[in-house]
């Protein structure tokens, strides 16, 4: 298994450009974003491999997006979810924020059964509030297990954590130290 890393084009070399690309690599089980960014990553990214994501001190957020961190700013029509998670994941530092202007929009979905997704020391959330937004959505699924710690959530209209159930179902959310901003009616 291998660690794979994510950089800036144009600088050193670096396995990937996207984190996306990344997690499409063979036997991933880390991946490192490192270097500062002038550009954001505007690819839309499948988790869809057990990995751990982690940014160097240069790419890891300050507590908010700087101009020189690296993060994940994804705008296009037709994909809810920034990232959509498939499988046992941890983001660690990271940068995301979901741009779109639609409705029932996330910056993180569980989207498997069984699965565990941490996101820690992150920021994260929406440029500006509309309806039926999540930080982190899990899409009707049995037993997930949520962990959000020491991260920075705006402008979500509906919930920091949302889980969608059809059927009565056991769910594990732990959350530790994150300062939510402008949060709206909805939220939970």
């Amino acid at each position: 298994m291998a660690t794979y890393t994510v950089g800036q084009s144009g600088g050193p070399t670096y396995d990937y450009s996207t984190l996306d690309a990344a997690f499409g690599g063979a036997s991933v089980t880390d991946i490192e974003i490192q270097g500062t960014w002038s550009v954001d990553d505007t690819a839309f990214v499948t988790a869809d491999v057990a990995v751990s994501v982690t940014c160097d001190s240069d790419s890891h957020n300050p507590g908010y997006i700087s101009s020189t961190c690296y993060r994940l700013r994804t705008t296009a029509e037709g994909t809810s979810a920034s990232i959509t998670v498939t499988a046992d994941c941890t983001f660690d530092g990271i940068a995301v924020e979901n741009t779109r202007t639609d409705t029932s929009d996330e910056c993180f979905r569980v989207d498997a059964d069984a699965i565990t997704l941490t996101v820690k020391n992150c920021v994260g959330g929406f440029t500006s509030q509309n309806d039926q937004q999540d930080f982190i959505y899990v899409d009707n699924q049995a037993t997930p297990t949520v962990i959000v710690e020491q991260c920075h959530v705006w402008n979500v209209d509906r919930a920091l954590v949302d889980i969608y159930r059809t059927a009565s179902t056991t769910s594990n959310v732990t959350i530790n130290s994150v300062h939510c901003y402008n949060f709206g009616d909805g939220h939970r």
